[in-house]
């Protein structure tokens, strides 16, 4: 029978009123930040106003303060925000939300004064600002629509004020409680702005340097894209996103959205733009390999392509564009997807084709690391086997957890990967990782009677490798001082 918490609703409840006011008195004492929450309570239930009052009074401070915050003041800092965020969720959202709605904003809009004043470089800081909007959607799903039409006529001047995107998040969460007419005038307003940036960046084009404009313009984009959406407009989103430079157009989101709208032409068109990956990736394969960074939404790309080419009754070009990005990359997941789509009984010869490619590949370990993934453990170990003369010690990060998988299915290939990792310290005298080469060195000692049972003739069994190991490298004195203290 599971214990029930020490700490609970009913427990504290049975503690009665007295004994918990009591530890309340003393909680207060030791902990300013909650000092302040049970003061928020405290005026919340006076009614009249107290609390609104409380919460603007700390608001107005956090707005006026300037001065530098220490790093080791940044903890105590970070819980007094939370309480001013926590109060204003919980104690005026449970009676106005949309006053609620109104404060938490109002605190958002403090982030550019407040993260000069402090290095928040662990983002304790910022965690609490995107808490905050976080709480926002929960607050509108209850506030009137009067409320969160005021709450309307706040975010275009915040977003003048705003240096991180906040208000697009905002949005984001807000804009399917809002009511049309706010939303209308909201994007009236939002039109005016991006009026006024496209006239200051034409002013500043001979300035390069200044991205302001830019960034901040695109930020109204999204905006205007968030209550598109909400709208239920479609053509007015894909408009937006085709102002935008084509480096910067999600051509992803929008195809999927046409796909969502039934539209799977538009979406392929969407999917098949041109233009440079946002964000390039290389694995440790690929590093190991000599390979070319990757697009990070490559897998996501070519996915959702197939699915638009499968709408537009075209699989066998989905089949095609499925497999020719497993050929390239020996990507697992793309290749799964390709299986699913096979007709009965096709994918066992699909699957048998997919792996020759892959342990034919000059991406050696990109293969290795595909049938690890795979748990194709004895394609792994004939990889290891018949390429043994390829792999190289230091990429110890990808043969390391490699030889460790394939101790018990295969010990030679185990071991020739270990021997390769214990060779390659050796070799380059990486007194650093003696330590390693000693453990490698006794993985081998285990691996030995399997290892010289299975082992090809034209290769040293274990003695004969150890002799040789004692010979080349006799005069690695703290090698051999880590194998003999393992051996101990």
């Amino acid at each position: 029978m599971a214990r029930k918490p020490a700490v609970s609703l009913e427990t504290l409840v049975a503690l009665g009123v007295d004994r918990l006011a009591e530890l309340v008195l003393e909680g207060i004492g030791r902990d300013a930040a909650f000092k302040k929450r049970v003061a928020a309570a405290l005026a919340g239930a006076k009614g009249g106003g107290a609390l609104t009052a409380l919460l603007d009074r700390r608001l107005a401070a956090l707005e006026r303060a300037r001065g530098t915050i220490d790093w080791n003041r940044e903890k105590e800092f970070a819980a007094d925000l939370q309480a001013l965020v926590t109060s204003i969720a919980d104690e005026l959202g449970k009676s106005e939300p949309g006053e609620a709605i109104k404060r938490l904003i109002r605190f958002v809009t403090t982030h550019p004064s407040v993260f000069e004043r402090i290095d928040d470089s662990g983002g304790r800081i910022q965690g609490v600002y995107d808490g905050a909007v976080d709480m926002l959607p929960t607050l509108a799903a209850t506030a009137s629509p009067e409320a969160l039409t005021e709450v309307a006529d706040l975010l275009a001047p915040a977003l003048s004020r705003d240096t991180h995107g906040y208000v697009v998040n905002i949005l984001a969460g807000l804009a399917q409680f809002m009511p049309l007419v706010a939303l209308k005038t909201l994007d009236g307003e939002l039109v005016t702005l991006q009026r006024e940036l496209a006239v200051g960046a034409s002013s500043a084009r001979k300035s390069p340097g200044d991205w302001e404009g830019g960034w901040r313009a695109s930020l109204v984009i999204r905006c205007r894209q968030h209550i598109a959406i909400a709208w239920g407009d479609l053509d007015a989103y894909i408009a937006l996103e085709e102002g935008k430079p084509v480096h910067a157009q999600d051509a992803q989101t929008v195809a999927e959205m046409l796909l969502q709208a039934d539209r799977p032409r538009e979406a392929l068109d969407w999917i098949r733009k041109s233009g440079k990956p946002r964000l390039n990736f290389m694995t440790y394969a690929d590093v190991a390999g000599g390979g070319s960074p990757r697009d990070a939404a490559a897998v996501t790309r070519v996915l959702l392509e197939g699915k638009i080419l499968d709408r537009l009754g075209e699989p066998q070009q989905a089949q095609d564009v499925r497999w020719s990005h497993f050929a390239e990359t020996l990507n697992a997941t793309i290749l799964r997807d390709y299986m699913a789509r096979l007709p009965d009984f096709e994918e066992f010869d699909a699957l048998d084709r997919a792996f020759a490619h892959v342990s034919g590949s000059k991406a050696i370990y990109a293969a290795l690391v595909f049938f690890l993934e795979w748990s194709d453990l004895a394609r792994a170990a004939k990889l290891v086997i018949d390429r043994k003369s390829e792999w190289s010690g230091r990429h110890y990060n990808l043969l390391t957890p490699a030889a460790e998988q394939l101790e018990e299915i295969s010990p030679v290939a185990s071991a020739f990967l270990y021997r390769t990792l214990l060779l390659d310290i050796l070799a380059r005298g990486n007194s650093v990782a003696y330590g390693h080469g000693a453990r490698y060195l006794a993985k081998l000692d285990h691996l030995a009677d399997a290892f010289d049972a299975g082992v090809a003739p034209d290769c040293d069994n274990h003695a004969a490798f150890l002799a040789r190991l004692r010979k080349d490298h006799a005069r690695k004195s703290g090698f051999w001082a880590a194998v003999a203290k393992i051996a101990r």
